[in-house]
């Protein structure tokens, strides 16, 4: 009676060390089987593919396939997603060459070389003939005219006015009195010292839409100069009146921090855009014959990409 008990206690024994070596082996057989099943599912189906960005396409459709010649940026903020299409070709820079005298111009009231109530003044008369035979570029620092022996006519402003005159409304005349105190020395310095490695500040100046764009990303991580003075020239670059472009068919109080660009063949745009979905940067440069119009397809450009990014 004893042996049969003892027999009983060693085969209930052994079946409880069994189960869970069985239940090992159900797990995995499940296992194959699903991996098997995943296998036959991509031979049929093909594998998965990350969705691709629909940048390209939007590009196409409102750019690429319009008269004139384009170079575009764009770079979400949030995700990295990006594009770019011609984007070291240098064009004519056009007014977008004021973000530099801007930056040069903070870079000096930082340092205390310059105060945002200095006035600044020239004459009339030279700023009308410098604007009417060249691009405005800026006179060599601490230019003084030579005196007239009639009273000139004279354009002031301080340089808080001027700087905000310049970026805001575009002043070509608010422009070059600011340029007048920043340098041509101190904005080549500027260029090469951020690696603007497609600009110069020639006659004319020209530039590149990674070169814009890369200025923007600087100045929203707070690189130009530093975060203080990165946030305040983003704050005026926020009151651009000129918004027949990048801002036109954006939502209703979508920022844009943006600065244009137009002189004769070219019809530029670029900045940053705050969305609800991430922030990012676009920068369309042009060189077209029909300016109008090029305005009109970088708008209906800007409001796709929103559109796309608001999508995802």
């Amino acid at each position: 009676m004893k042996t049969k008990n003892l027999v009983a206690l060693l085969f209930l024994v052994s079946v409880l060390l069994l189960i869970p070596s069985f239940v090992y082996f159900l797990s995995t057989l499940q296992k194959n089987e699903f991996s098997k099943k995943e296998v036959l599912s991509q031979a049929i189906l093909g594998p998965k593919e990350t969705p691709k960005s629909k940048l390209p396409q939007i590009a196409e459709e409102y750019l690429l396939s319009k008269k004139g010649e384009y170079a575009i940026v764009i770079k979400n903020l949030k995700t990295g997603e990006s594009y770019f299409y011609n984007e070291n070709k240098e064009f004519d820079s056009a007014s977008l060459y004021k973000i530099w005298i801007m930056a040069v111009a903070f870079g000096k009231i930082k340092d205390g070389a310059l105060n945002e109530e200095d006035v600044l003044s020239l004459p009339i008369d030279y700023l009308d003939t410098t604007l009417s035979t060249t691009t405005p570029t800026p006179t060599p620092e601490g230019f003084s005219p030579s005196p007239s022996p009639e009273e000139p006519k004279i354009i002031s402003m301080s340089t808080k006015d001027a700087i905000e005159r310049m970026i805001t409304i575009s002043d070509n005349y608010a422009a070059l009195l600011v340029a007048s105190r920043s340098g041509t020395t101190n904005v080549v310095k500027f260029l090469k010292d951020n690696n603007f490695k497609n600009s110069n500040f020639k006659q004319p100046p020209q530039t590149s839409a990674e070169d814009i764009a890369l200025f923007f990303e600087k100045l929203y991580k707070g690189e130009i100069i530093d975060r203080q003075y990165s946030d305040k020239m983003i704050d005026i670059l926020k009151e651009q009146t000129l918004n027949d472009r990048i801002p036109k068919y954006l939502p209703d109080k979508t920022e844009v921090a943006h600065k244009t660009g137009e002189l004769f063949n070219s019809k530029h745009d670029g900045g940053i855009v705050y969305s609800s979905r991430g922030n990012y940067i676009i920068v369309v440069l042009t060189d077209t014959k029909d300016v109008k119009q090029a305005a009109e397809n970088i708008a209906n450009f800007s409001k796709a990409v929103y559109d796309y990014f608001i999508s995802l």
